[in-house]
């Protein structure tokens, strides 16, 4: 899928995979990435992450801010 998807619109495989794992975070880390409240580093590492492993870091993130 990510090779259809890429040569429809002329970018590199790697880009959409890129975009698609970002896609699949979280809403509430990606609010937080939106309201400049973690770095771009910090979504990149959490797309590696599983949603049961996103959610174990959110709620350390908000307990942080506490």
């Amino acid at each position: 899928m990510p090779a259809e998807i890429a040569s429809q619109f002329g970018v590199t495989e790697r880009l959409v995979t890129q975009r698609l794992a970002i896609a699949n975070i979280l809403s509430p880390i990606l609010t937080a990435y939106r309201e400049d409240k973690i770095q771009p580093e910090t979504l990149r590492i959490l797309t590696m992450a599983t949603k049961k492993k996103q959610r174990a870091w959110m709620k350390l993130f908000d307990a942080e801010g506490e």
